[in-house]
């Protein structure tokens, strides 16, 4: 299984302003999240991600990414070194 790992804007992708650009980077984030229902995909979070997500104002888009990342986040950095 491939593991992969999206930040934050990729996250955000579905939440923002339609355009054309918006447009395709939003179905390619859904073409991934369908990989990892289907177990093609796993995905790797970190406490960065967390951290970022935590510092989105609009209330309602960071609670949609936060249950997001809950669903399908298998694992998480836990060490970071220099």
């Amino acid at each position: 299984m491939k593991r992969i790992y999206s930040d934050t804007c990729v996250w955000c992708r579905p939440f923002d302003e339609p355009s054309p650009r918006v447009d395709v980077e939003r179905k390619a984030f859904l073409g991934i999240l369908r990989k990892v229902y289907e177990n093609e995909f796993s995905v790797v979070g970190s406490i960065f991600l967390e951290i970022e997500v935590d510092k989105i104002k609009g209330e309602a888009q960071r609670r949609a990414i936060k249950d997001s990342m809950l669903r399908v986040v298998s694992e998480k950095v836990g060490l970071i070194s220099e």
